[in-house]
């Protein structure tokens, strides 16, 4: 079932519409419906649970009289340019939070399918990025745990010495509970340093220091 999703901006007392479509068997109509019932300046269509048969269907199931106030939204990890290149309706290319903006009608774009392939790259590096700052918390969450790890080794070695070989209990379990965590951090980073995205980071702290 295609769904209707209407956002009222109360400051400048506008209305967006989106469709969120679910349906290729009754778009065509739900989308005329739309148009028909609230007249909408502009209709954002979310074609992401639509079969790639029907998304490059896509100029059949709306209607010439409102292909110039729809556009088509489509995220980024759900395309790439061979499927982009079957979509022969699309006259123009447009970035839109996490994906794309597809529009219709008006005039074709001198090349779209460079305009996708830099939009396409921009979004993979931003992805990237996004990881790398995940594996640079991992990382650093990691040293901050070996940093407690040593110090509470140091601490409880001084009073080992301090009783003269007697023993704390509660400052031991508190050593096994954080030498554990140590090992499992430990793990964890050398997983990361095993993969791609942790060798990339690696290489990139490593040039940064010789600046």
């Amino acid at each position: 079932m295609n769904r209707l999703i209407r956002t009222e901006d109360l400051e400048y007392r506008t209305v967006e519409y989106a469709l969120d479509a679910n349906s290729a068997d009754s778009l065509a109509a739900d989308i005329k419906e739309v148009f028909r019932r609230y007249d909408p300046p502009h209709l954002t269509i979310d074609i992401t649970a639509l079969a790639p048969h029907h998304r490059a269907d896509m100029d059949h199931f709306v209607s010439s009289d409102y292909r110039h106030r729809c556009a088509i939204f489509i995220p980024a990890e759900e395309m790439d340019r061979i499927q982009f290149e079957k979509l022969d309706w699309v006259s123009k290319v447009e970035p839109e939070g996490d994906g794309f903006l597809f529009h219709l009608a008006g005039a074709r774009a001198s090349d779209p399918v460079e305009t996708f392939d830099i939009l396409k790259r921009n979004f993979s590096l931003k992805h990237k990025s996004y990881e790398m700052e995940i594996i640079e918390s991992l990382i650093g969450e990691s040293n901050r745990e070996r940093q407690k790890y040593e110090l509470l080794q140091s601490r409880y070695e001084s009073l080992k010495a301090a009783r003269m070989g007697g023993r704390d209990m509660d400052l031991e379990k508190r050593y096994v509970e954080l030498m554990e965590k140590y090992k499992q951090s430990l793990q964890r980073l050398e997983k990361l340093r095993q993969s791609k995205l942790g060798r990339l980071q690696m290489f990139y702290w490593r040039q940064r220091r010789r600046r």
